[in-house]
């Protein structure tokens, strides 16, 4: 009975995760070397990942296995990779490429507004 709790409380957490972050079936299936329907079963609950094929999908997605085993909220980082990706480039940037970015995309920078009102 826990164990079926268990397994439902996984399958209802990958879904919401693939939901979320709008990731399709296919995508994971290419990246774990699957099958769609082996996927699609995961989802609906008919047979969940085994623990190695959880721990990949749970990396692939971001998340980490207390939230898809429902001991931790789910806090989903809504960027894609390129995205999430260029944000920590840019964190890492000197304040001059940061200055150029924010030119080039035609972002203000608040600091310095926020400086200027004081």
């Amino acid at each position: 009975m826990i164990l079926e709790s268990i397994k439902q409380t996984v399958c209802r957490n990958l879904r919401e995760v693939i939901k979320l972050k709008k990731i399709k079936n296919k995508d994971i299936a290419t990246h774990m070397g699957l099958s769609e329907s082996s996927i699609s079963h995961w989802l609906k609950g008919d047979n969940p990942p085994d623990m190695d094929n959880l721990f990949i999908l749970c990396k692939y997605l971001d998340v980490s296995l207390d939230q898809i085993f429902g001991i931790s909220p789910i806090v989903v980082n809504v960027l894609n990779r390129d995205e999430n990706d260029v944000l920590i480039a840019y964190r890492k940037s000197s304040d001059e490429v940061k200055n150029v970015i924010r030119m080039a995309l035609g972002v203000q920078n608040n600091k310095k507004d926020e400086q200027s009102a004081i």
